[in-house]
């Protein structure tokens, strides 16, 4: 029979041991940075899938609502065209309707027409200014509305490339969170190895 040196199997015991040891320690450590990489990892896919998710309905929102506000400068355009025009009739109306009034007067001097047709004259010039007076006001209005609808479809569209910005930083973020969960899967497997390792040598000592 072929005797075993004591010695021998104490070394080949306590090597072992060792070896036990050092992948209990690789195992735990192993362990610990899954756990701790699988919890950081699944918390910033939620917080980028959320961001994504939020940046996007912010997106849906402010597009149609610069939707909106385009149509509004367009109305705020054709208003202030129309008021345009309106003062560009009335400046010609109250043109007339001066000219007449002076015509009149040098008539009535010369006993060519009656008071009554001065009178008419004078009321459609008093008129005709007024008319002009308010064509004016109503084009500063028109003018007014135009800046106020065209700011606010430049504050959503500066709204929205901002939320488009960040839906990519959300978007790019998840993507670096799904490949940190495959690093997960990946260390995963590597505390599987470390575990059979750990059971074979177990079985040894």
């Amino acid at each position: 029979l072929v005797e075993i040196d004591a010695r021998d199997y104490e070394l080949k015991v306590a090597e072992t041991k060792a070896r036990l040891l050092d992948a209990q320690a690789r195992l735990s450590s192993a362990q610990s940075g899954v756990d701790l990489t699988s919890d950081v990892t699944n918390a910033t896919l939620v917080q980028a899938a959320a961001a994504l998710e939020a940046a996007r309905n912010q997106i849906d929102v402010l597009t149609a609502r610069l939707q909106q506000e385009d149509a509004d400068v367009k109305a705020a355009e054709a208003a202030l065209r129309q008021s345009d025009s309106g003062r560009t009739a009335a400046e010609a109306a109250a043109k007339r309707a001066e000219a007449d009034a002076m015509r009149y007067r040098i008539l009535y001097k010369k006993d060519e027409v009656s008071r009554q047709t001065l009178d008419r004259a004078e009321a459609d010039e008093k008129a005709s200014k007024a008319n002009l007076e308010a064509a004016s006001h109503a084009i500063a209005g028109a003018r007014a509305r135009l800046e106020q609808a065209t700011s606010a479809r430049a504050a959503t569209a500066s709204s929205l490339q901002q939320a488009t910005n960040l839906a990519k930083q959300a978007a790019g973020r998840l993507q670096e969170a799904r490949a940190g969960s495959k690093q997960v899967r990946i260390r995963e497997s590597d505390v599987r190895s470390v575990r059979a390792q750990m059971e074979q040598l177990e079985s040894m000592s």
